[in-house]
């Protein structure tokens, strides 16, 4: 607890736990009190950043739920359902008639995420597990009360986002959403949106048990082929062509699109309804005119949608020719992504005539000793599929690239050798000086030389690199060497005595491997883990100790430890972000404090700290989200301490900015952003700034780009 607020703090909690949940006077008296809603809402902040873990929290949540004022409510039904639990409906269902419609729209949005880990029973018997089913009917019964737009739009996105296991559920959810698609005057269209955003993730998140009414499969083509409502405003028409995006995705998942469909979509004015159109023509099944209509994309305007058209082809007709591809890596338009896309593309089938070997060949000889930064990504690229296509060529260029000063290029170099099965040259990159080029040798000598290589792995073990550490850890299952149990053990010991949050991968790996290649007499050893900080270590190790002494152990922990709840006041100032790269170039974010205030708080320090100075963004993918701020430059390396998600009502559109993480509430301050919109991310990631200004600068980014420095302002 902070210490500026902690005394105020101690006294409320005093009397919570005392008089136990506020009564309406009292909440009414601390309303008017002196600075009282600024306590009582750093109060709030702390309950959520504490994920509710004694009745202290939760008794602070309950009062804010009864407080006389909207923010204080607000906050109080975003953390019920933050917390992912299916008791917190209870305590929110009653509130989705408030009179605020703000309200309305959260409580809405926080019973769909109470329920989001949870599914419907796949039997007729009731369970727990039905409050899906109360929820689903509480979320229906307000949708045709309903009257405000923005609304009526959550409600319909939530109903879309419920799991449901059975038929007669998703018929069920799918008919209201279905009954409003005929909507196009102005007036709706918010309400339009949700609508065709809980289609689309009905649609997604049930690929191959449900398929879309026909009546349903027709609003959304309607949608897609027009007519829609003239709108003069760009917010307007921005929400527009989200209903668009949205209606053409729903129909490309369910394979209900057709040729007509796509056409249109390829004319639209939207770049990103003509990326979905142009991804349509690889990946549906049945397509009229499929080769004209990827040669058509091919020379759009905008490089997001060749790019989308350039993947169909090779998926579709570059057994037919690869010219078509040659002619995009020959094509000089600055766009790095379809150049390399064109290289990759190049190691799949070509015909004999077109002397692919050569071109990859020549790419890969633009390769030099004093490469700069900006212009190793061809050759590298050239090289991994010249190893599939001409592998006598690619094992003569293997020591260049092999010994070459950018270490991304000896990790092509890696992947290349991997596909030789050039065992020599995975050993030599295996002792590489950077530990992402060691992972990928180690990979591919674990591929092919199995446990023959298990003294490269154990030394591996030692490595500090906690992406190594794993892969070593896997690489090593059914190892007969005896000295693997006990190099587990201490390496285990070694990362536990670092108190880091992000350790949490390489350790259960490891434990993993103890559970299979370790007995009863290591059990002395594993018992102190069983009050380890991190509960998933806690209760595997819980689980290994059961196994080995047929006697039933408990894990001590049960909650993520948090960090310093950072103090709300000084984190609403935070308003911008400009991030300039190693290039020069520069974009800027705009943060979103209110909705995401401790990832907002923790990438502001961290920025101010000096943290990203210097890190890169070391995943790169066109058409999805570009990711960075890792010291390891990898996914396993990150800030310390584990920060909590935010998830909310935001979607992850292009340019929407969230926090990377490898499970519930396991960010550790690698962010990403969004090059399209990813329906699918919603919900499940914390989105806490928007990219403003420089949303070209972004999509020019590339593997291995350097952020120079990021500096933060304040209101």
């Amino acid at each position: 607890m902070n210490r500026q607020v902690a005394p105020t703090l101690l006294v409320l909690s005093i009397v919570f736990l005392v008089f136990g949940t506020p009564s309406s006077a009292l909440t009414q008296s601390i309303k008017n009190a002196v600075n009282a809603n600024t306590i009582f809402r750093q109060f709030l902040f702390e309950a959520e950043d504490s994920r509710v873990v004694d009745p202290q929290a939760f008794a602070t949540l309950r009062a804010g739920l009864e407080s006389a004022d909207d923010e204080l409510r607000l906050i109080a039904i975003r953390a019920f359902g933050r917390l992912e639990r299916s008791d917190s409906v209870r305590w929110l269902i009653n509130s989705i008639a408030d009179e605020s419609a703000e309200i309305r729209a959260e409580v809405a949005n926080a019973l769909g995420q109470s329920v989001e880990s949870i599914s419907e029973p796949t039997g007729g018997e009731r369970t727990e597990l039905s409050v899906v089913a109360t929820v689903h009917a509480a979320l229906t019964s307000r949708l045709y009360k309903e009257t405000d737009s923005k609304v009526r739009a959550v409600l319909a996105q939530t109903l879309g986002r419920l799991s449901f296991r059975n038929t007669q559920s998703l018929a069920a959810a799918e008919q209201p959403l279905s009954a409003l698609l005929d909507m196009r005057d102005v007036e709706s269209l918010h309400t339009l949106l949700g609508v065709v955003d809980g289609l689309e993730s009905l649609t997604r998140q049930n690929v191959g048990r449900h398929s879309l009414m026909s009546e349903t499969v027709e609003g959304l083509r309607n949608i897609v082929i027009g007519p829609m409502p003239v709108v003069e405003n760009t917010q307007d028409q921005d929400t527009l062509a989200r209903v668009r995006r949205l209606a053409m995705s729903a129909l490309a998942i369910n394979g209900t699109v057709d040729r007509t469909m796509v056409e249109i979509a390829l004319s639209d004015i939207d770049p990103q309804v003509r990326r979905l159109a142009a991804t349509a023509l690889g990946t549906a099944g049945t397509l009229n005119d499929r080769a004209a209509l990827i040669m058509a994309a091919l020379n759009d305007s905008v490089a997001m949608v060749r790019y989308e058209a350039l993947r169909a082809y090779g998926g579709r007709l570059q057994s037919n020719g690869c010219q078509p591809i040659i002619d995009t890596l020959n094509t000089d338009d600055g766009n790095m992504h379809l150049s390399l896309l064109a290289l990759d593309l190049l190691a799949n089938e070509c015909p004999s005539d077109q002397s692919v070997d050569l071109i990859l060949a020549s790419v890969a000889g633009e390769l030099t000793s004093n490469q700069t930064f900006f212009s190793w990504h061809r050759p590298a690229h050239a090289l991994v599929s010249l190893a599939s296509v001409a592998p006598d060529r690619a094992k003569n260029l293997l020591p260049q690239f092999s010994k070459h000063q950018i270490w991304q290029v000896r990790s092509y170099a890696a992947r290349a050798a991997a596909i030789l099965a050039a065992s020599d040259w995975l050993l030599v990159l295996a002792n590489d000086s950077h530990p992402n080029v060691r992972t990928l040798a180690v990979r591919g000598l674990a591929q092919f030389e199995g446990h023959t290589a298990d003294e490269v792995y154990l030394e591996a073990l030692e490595s500090s690199d906690y992406q190594l550490i794993l892969t070593a850890a896997r690489a090593l299952e059914g190892s007969p060497d005896r000295r693997v149990t006990q190099t587990l053990i201490t390496t285990l010991a070694r990362l536990t005595a670092e108190n880091s949050d992000t350790s949490r991968d390489p350790r259960v790996a490891i434990l993993e491997r103890l559970h299979e290649l370790g007995s009863r007499r290591n059990a002395g050893v594993l018992r102190p883990y069983l009050e380890d900080f991190d509960p998933r270590v806690s209760n595997l190790a819980a689980e290994v100790l059961t196994e080995w002494t047929n006697q039933l152990h408990e894990p001590a922990s049960v909650q993520m430890r948090t960090s310093d709840t950072p103090l709300l006041e000084p984190t609403f100032r935070i308003q911008h972000a400009r991030i300039e790269m190693r290039s020069g170039r520069v974009f800027h974010l705009t943060m979103h404090p209110r909705e995401a205030p401790a990832t907002v708080a923790r990438f502001a320090r961290l920025s101010r700290e000096g943290y990203y100075d210097g890190l890169m963004f070391h995943r790169v993918v066109p058409n999805f989200v570009i990711q960075g701020g890792s010291p390891g430059a990898n996914e396993f390396a990150g800030d310390a301490m584990y920060l909590r998600d935010e998830v909310g009502l935001r979607p992850h559109v292009r340019g929407a900015v969230g926090i990377s993480t490898r499970g519930r509430d396991t960010g550790d301050a690698q962010i990403f952003i969004n090059l399209v919109d990813n329906p699918r991310l919603d919900h499940h990631y914390t989105v806490f700034a928007t990219v403003t200004s420089g949303m070209d600068v972004v999509d020019q980014i590339i593997e291995g780009d350097v952020m120079q420095r990021i500096t933060i302002s304040e209101q």
